[in-house]
């Protein structure tokens, strides 16, 4: 797929706005002063290849102290600029998203029950709380169904959270359709 060119001078503002925000992520640590033994325990975590879902939880615990999730939130919801043709930025109700998505073989249950990579899970809400992400979910509507093509984890994280509204992009053909179901 070919990326899409910045047609307007808001989209360029955005990008390098965008670009700053990262630049300044990386310099950062978000930590609280304890982060040199918390890091020592997230290697170990994610070393495990298939973590219990109660060694998940743990870890949930542990990434709750940096709360910085306003921060992600924010950012998928400003950030309008996609690699995918033909997708738009929504916000859409998440309890009515969560619900066609649940019809999904690819679905992450509230449980974790149905998920292999657990260590991908904890590390989106690891990244969520730092502030560090960007990017909102991809999805794809059919049949009743959401299929999220990008961003699982952050869907199910947010969710999870406890938001009432999920940025997302989808098809700009089937806007009115997605509109109509989930708004």
């Amino acid at each position: 797929m070919e990326n899409t060119k910045l047609s307007t001078e808001s989209d360029i503002e955005m990008e390098m706005e965008i670009e700053k925000m990262i630049r300044e992520m990386e310099m950062k640590d978000y930590g609280d002063g304890e982060n040199e033994d918390y890091d020592e325990d997230y290697e170990n975590f994610i070393k495990k290849k298939n973590p219990t879902v109660n060694e998940c939880l743990d870890e949930l615990k542990k990434i709750e102290k940096w709360n910085l999730k306003n921060v992600s939130y924010e950012n998928m919801r400003k950030n309008k600029i996609n690699k995918l043709v033909g997708y738009v930025l929504l916000e859409l109700n998440i309890k009515k998203v969560d619900k066609a998505w649940s019809k999904s073989q690819y679905y992450i249950n509230k449980e974790l029950e149905n998920i292999f990579q657990k260590g991908k899970y904890v590390n989106s809400r690891r990244d969520f709380m730092k502030g560090k992400i960007l990017e909102a979910p991809i999805i794809e509507y059919k049949n009743g169904i959401i299929e999220v093509i990008n961003g699982r984890n952050r869907m199910a994280n947010m969710r999870d959270l406890g938001y009432e509204i999920v940025p997302v992009f989808c098809e700009e053909g089937k806007l009115n359709e997605i509109l109509n179901a989930f708004c």
